[in-house]
């Protein structure tokens, strides 16, 4: 079961949003505009994936979940660097992607991997 989300104390303040690297949650591959482009995805690490895929829609309303793995927040950074091989990079964690299946499956075998040190 995932863990909640814990708040981060900075001199006395909570904020929230923070979470730590053992936080659980999905690391995920969207497709950006799908009425647009099937080649431009986003990937990224979510603890609520719906909230946020609805920050996502307020500037691509149709963005379209491809596939999620449960990780840990730690595992990010690894799986943006690894799956951005198979891109090219257009924004923040935005790419352009012509091999999408290859990525889908360098992700199943990364993420295979870390499922075995939980």
């Amino acid at each position: 079961m995932a863990e909640p989300l814990r708040l981060i104390t900075t001199e006395g303040r909570q904020r929230q949003g923070k979470y730590t690297n053992e936080c659980e949650g999905l690391f995920y591959v969207a497709l950006v505009a799908p009425e647009f482009s099937r080649t431009r995805i986003k990937l990224g690490f979510s603890t609520n994936i719906e909230t946020r895929l609805g920050k996502h829609r307020v500037i691509s309303p149709n963005i379209r979940v491809l596939k999620t793995w449960e990780c840990k927040k730690k595992w990010e950074r690894v799986g943006l660097d690894y799956l951005s091989k198979h891109c090219t990079p257009v924004g923040s964690e935005v790419y352009e992607c012509h091999d999408i299946q290859g990525l889908l499956r360098s992700g199943d075998k990364l993420f295979n991997l870390f499922e075995s040190e939980t």
